[in-house]
């Protein structure tokens, strides 16, 4: 790399999964190759970490407002859900419900971790009484 900005080097690990989905955003185009990527991440910073998650937008934010943003779950995860459950229910079908309870607990954790760590941050309005209850400054 010629450009003396960006002259250290930083190695960072990430699952084949993250590697693939970080790859389809190169390929759509939102970022120059991966280390662009990786750069927008670290520039980002904490506050702004949602922005990242490929199960809200995934984009970067100059193309935001032309494209569609990506379902909470891929039809991929939803299968292998249904796919599992129907093994365990020996081939019978498996009502909606139980389906989505699975992504629901996950959605309901991730919500909970944010909520935390807005009232671990100084200057937000966000306060916990940790056991579970949140509450912000009218």
């Amino acid at each position: 790399m010629s450009d003396k900005q960006y002259d250290t080097k930083l190695q960072v690990y990430v699952s084949k999964e993250r590697k693939e989905q970080i790859q389809e955003r190169v390929d759509e185009g939102n970022w120059t190759g991966i280390s662009d990527y990786t750069r927008h991440a670290l520039r980002a910073g904490e506050s702004n970490i949602a922005d990242l998650d490929p199960r809200t937008s995934g984009i970067s934010r100059t193309n935001e407002a032309n494209a569609e943003k990506e379902p909470f779950v891929t039809n991929e995860e939803l299968v292998a859900e249904l796919s599992r459950l129907t093994k365990e229910h020996g081939g019978d079908f498996v009502e909606a419900d139980e389906i989505i309870e699975t992504f629901v607990e996950e959605l309901k954790s991730d919500l909970i971790d944010r909520l935390f760590q807005l009232s671990q941050q100084h200057g937000n309005s966000v306060e916990t009484n940790k056991v579970g209850g949140f509450k912000t400054e009218l």
